[in-house]
């Protein structure tokens, strides 16, 4: 989808590892998983955690709230970082699969509901999950924005 996620570190506040602040090139988001996984992978690369262990653990500090993340490494480099998202998972509310289809750009033919309908969920930042009726519709599929 194109999606640029930017992470902005700075010192922690609150005595953790660090704050960090995502931006998308429109606005400042809560929380999202792929940027907090690369900061962490950056940082422990780049020697700005100071010693990692075979699995450590720190924290970001962040608008939607701590997020610990699991860094393990091999050969003294990090290889696998993991997240805790900093709030469960919560369905904010079920979508039309004509609204699902408008918001992906698809017909609403290729919104499958058989097993369950388009939802919203979040666990800090709001994200619509559907079931496409194929790969090619998965290849198709481009946000729309506006109409969500």
């Amino acid at each position: 989808f194109n999606y640029s996620e930017t992470a902005f570190v700075f010192p922690a506040e609150r005595g953790h590892t660090r704050k960090v602040r995502i931006f998308t090139p429109t606005t400042e988001v809560p929380f999202a998983g792929h940027p907090n996984v690369g900061t962490a992978f950056t940082l422990a690369s780049i020697g700005e955690l100071g010693e990692i262990g075979e699995c450590t653990e720190i924290v970001f500090e962040e608008e939607a709230g701590l997020v610990p993340i699991t860094i393990r490494k091999k050969a003294e480099k990090p290889i696998w970082c993991e997240l805790r998202a900093p709030a469960p998972v919560s369905i904010r509310r079920v979508v039309s699969a004509e609204k699902a289809a408008q918001a992906l750009s698809l017909t609403v033919e290729e919104i499958l509901t058989d097993n369950h309908r388009p939802q919203v969920a979040s666990v800090g930042l709001p994200f619509l999950i559907a079931e496409l009726r194929d790969r090619a519709a998965l290849e198709r599929a481009q946000p729309n924005v506006a109409s969500l």
